[in-house]
């Protein structure tokens, strides 16, 4: 069974300076009132597919407390925001 692929901080930039990221998504759940965002990053390797940010010393999904610091660590990586999209899937 293939776990899913995460990255840590300095793990996303890195791949992202290689060109092995292709893309961000932001999530947003409310989780007993507390509004929480976490980040995903897409990777242009079909076998790498598509994993959380995470913490470097727990490893556990990085949450965020508003989409702005989401974003932020999206930006820190590297990736330029030109538009978010809002929908249901």
């Amino acid at each position: 069974m293939k776990t899913a692929k995460t990255w840590t901080m300095a793990q996303a930039k890195s791949d992202f300076e290689r060109g092995l990221l292709k893309g961000a998504e932001m999530y947003f759940f409310d989780a007993m009132g507390e509004c929480h965002y976490t980040v995903s990053f897409v990777s242009s390797l079909p076998l790498d597919g598509s994993g959380a940010l995470v913490d470097a010393r727990t490893g556990n999904t990085r949450e965020f407390k508003t989409m702005d610091a989401a974003h932020s660590a999206v930006r820190q990586v590297g990736f330029k925001t030109s538009k978010f999209l809002i929908g249901m899937k």
